[in-house]
């Protein structure tokens, strides 16, 4: 496989390029941290820091509505201070928030499938999704505070 490289100029890509271009980087950053949509944003705003990447025609805004409106990306409102966003799947999954830190860790549990029937036979209802929040302090946080 060739590959030619040329200088980069503001005409060499049409907006629209230019956004598919981000948007597959993106898709690589969000691959490298293993589905950490924020991490993958924050990775991302550095580069673009460095490099340019946003300008008047393309922001991060315009880039995290765009996936927003494609499906790609969801945003999770944990409580009134704290929000993130998350690749947007149909797989149920649930949050642990560090209140010390703010740190969320997302998990799965056969116990909320189990929670759901079982709650959906005895109310008569049909549940679709479920979502869980647990708060507690992670371990860096109880470790500052000297609880194990």
């Amino acid at each position: 496989m060739k590959f030619i490289y040329s200088q980069w100029t503001e005409q060499s890509a049409t907006d629209e390029q230019r956004l598919d271009q981000v948007m597959r980087l993106f898709n690589y950053l969000v691959l490298q941290t293993s589905g950490d949509v924020d991490q993958a944003m924050e990775w991302l705003r550095q580069l673009a820091e460095e490099y340019g990447i946003f300008d008047d025609n393309l922001t991060m805004e315009e880039l995290i509505q765009k996936l927003k409106e494609l499906g790609l990306i969801e945003e999770v409102h944990l409580d009134e201070a704290h929000h993130h966003y998350e690749i947007k799947n149909s797989r149920d999954h649930h949050h642990l928030i560090c209140l010390g830190c703010g740190k969320v860790v997302e998990f799965e549990s056969p116990a909320t499938i189990r929670m759901m029937k079982e709650v959906g036979r005895e109310k008569d209802f049909q549940i679709i999704n479920t979502e869980v929040r647990m708060t507690g302090y992670c371990e860096v946080c109880r470790k500052k505070t000297g609880n194990p």
